[in-house]
């Protein structure tokens, strides 16, 4: 009776100590932009297939993980990046950079706004800079709109791209 009682106690404590596996951020965030429950699949070492209810909803990459490379002020920023099927920018968040936070905190969320459900095909063309931090804003819209085109133009991801 005793080692049953020890065995349960055990099992018990066992039970309410383990908790699931934390998600990480990039799956939060795919959450957010994609609207579900996602799964993550890898397609390479810097791009993840998107999953939703069994369905290819778009990928994810971290720019400072695609060509090209392009530096800041201090360093590369690395920006994560989600493209939905229609090969349109659906969220950015910045994960990790160098640059002096003076500056770097004036790139607001009005900056990276201006990016979501703008198609790729469209580049660089019309989108705005920060204003006392130039070359952090310009590096984030050159290495955002060029990793994108890069993403888009893998084989597997261009094969699931939906047809205009």
């Amino acid at each position: 009776m005793k080692k049953n009682f020890a065995f349960l106690a055990v099992m018990a404590c066992f039970a309410g100590c383990v908790s699931a596996p934390e998600k990480t951020p990039e799956v939060v965030l795919a959450n957010r932009w994609f609207g579900g429950d996602v799964d993550l699949k890898p397609v390479n070492e810097a791009v993840q297939e998107v999953v939703v209810k069994g369905q290819v909803a778009g990928w994810i990459f971290r720019t400072d993980k695609v060509e090209p490379v392009v530096v800041g002020k201090r360093g590369e920023i690395g920006v994560l990046a989600g493209l939905n099927r229609k090969g349109e920018i659906v969220g950015l968040k910045p994960m990790e950079w160098k640059e002096d936070a003076k500056y770097f905190g004036r790139v607001q969320d009005g900056f990276y706004k201006q990016f979501i459900g703008r198609p790729v095909s469209k580049g660089s063309e019309g989108l705005d800079t920060v204003t006392g931090a130039t070359r952090s804003s310009k590096a984030i819209v050159r290495d955002v709109t060029e990793g994108a085109a890069q993403v888009l133009a893998i084989p597997a991801v261009a094969a699931q791209l939906e047809k205009r």
